[in-house]
């Protein structure tokens, strides 16, 4: 898929779904910047924010495990 293929998905959008896009690429661009850039609280922000997702992906019983495992 080309950009060109993506502007053109992205006219066809309706007015809320660019607004979601929009705040989507805003939160891209805040975590792809170098984070030597970043304040001690955005950088602990951004991690909170990555160990959010991280812990979605496990069941409750998986991230016992885990936990277990680290304090091996």
């Amino acid at each position: 898929m080309t950009l060109q293929d993506v502007i053109k998905i992205v006219d066809e959008l309706s007015a809320d779904e660019r607004f979601e896009l929009r705040a989507y690429l805003d939160q891209q661009d805040e975590f792809m910047r170098p984070s030597h850039t970043l304040s001690p609280q955005e950088r602990i922000s951004r991690l909170d924010e990555v160990a959010k997702t991280i812990r979605a992906g496990f069941t409750d019983d998986q991230w016992a495990e885990v936990e277990q495992e680290m304090k091996e």
